[in-house]
């Protein structure tokens, strides 16, 4: 371990689950028109939502901004400077994007959702790859934001995913990101009061060029633990947790594909009360469960 000196919804209220878009090769013209729907079989109306042209969506979160019941959608879009809000209507529309900056070529990969400074409002935490930091935006309650903080990472680390999560038990949320390109994985412990505590590094493995991280309990211990997978190399990365927000060094976890891993899910596959693990390989072609 190496301390560093930084610190899905039914947006409808209806009985199907509707099926937003983020499409990067879908162009529309955001000043002719923000939603386009489709005809499908199924019943299911398909709707399209402007990010703005060549904004190049990658990442979705939805949460409710505006404390009216009614889910919303965050977007990031590397193509942009900034990260789009939706704010919705309840009836499975959604205003015109809401664009909340980010900084100059921030290139932000992924948003995640939650409650960082303990007001009963949601915030974001944005990993803004090309700058080398997180941005935290902290929510009014209202659907505005306050104005981006930013914790920097390392030069040239390339953070493409961030998530959010209580690992020490203090009811406090706390923030994870790959450094992809230095090979660990950042910890952010909050520390009250809108801030969060000196950046904690845990290695990833050699070249791993880690890309996505989930958290959950593994062994049933009651004590979160943290999976990463690593776009580089042919296993996982797992970490046990101590309870203390302490994690123990990484074990790899062989996995028999292309080493391209490109997104991990936890969830209990056969109702045995325990976590299994889904690995997506894009270079294999192929999905792994790890039973």
């Amino acid at each position: 371990m190496v301390s560093r000196d930084f610190i899905h919804h039914n947006t409808d209220r209806d009985t199907k689950a509707p099926q937003t878009i983020s499409d990067r090769d879908r162009r529309i013209p955001e000043k002719k028109f923000h939603r386009v729907s489709h005809f499908n079989p199924t019943g299911i109306a398909l709707s399209a939502f402007s990010t703005g042209t060549n904004s190049a969506p990658i990442s979705i979160a939805s949460g409710d901004f505006k404390n009216d019941c009614l889910m919303d959608i965050v977007v990031a879009k590397p193509g942009a400077d900034n990260i789009a809000l939706f704010l919705g209507s309840g009836e499975g529309t959604f205003a015109i994007q809401v664009k909340i900056p980010t900084g100059a070529t921030s290139t932000s990969l992924s948003a995640a959702i939650g409650d960082l400074n303990n007001d009963n409002l949601l915030d974001i935490a944005v990993a803004n790859s090309d700058v080398d930091n997180i941005g935290i935006l902290f929510g009014y309650g209202n659907g505005t934001f306050a104005s981006q903080i930013t914790y920097s990472i390392e030069e040239r680390s390339y953070p493409n995913f961030i998530c959010v999560h209580d690992l020490n038990d203090d009811f406090r949320l706390d923030i994870i990101a790959p450094a992809k390109s230095r090979d660990y994985i950042a910890i952010y412990f909050s520390i009250g009061n809108r801030f969060f505590g000196n950046q904690l590094a845990y290695y990833t493995g050699y070249q791993s060029a880690s890309s996505i991280v989930v958290v959950g309990d593994l062994n049933n211990d009651h004590i979160l633990d943290i999976i990463v997978g690593n776009s580089n190399a042919n296993y996982l990365s797992l970490y046990r947790g101590h309870g203390n927000g302490v994690f123990y060094g990484f074990i790899a976890f062989p996995l028999n594909g292309t080493g391209a891993t490109s997104f991990v899910a936890i969830t209990d596959l056969d109702n045995d009360a325990r976590l299994e693990i889904i690995v997506a390989d894009s270079g294999g072609d192929f999905i792994a469960v790890l039973l």
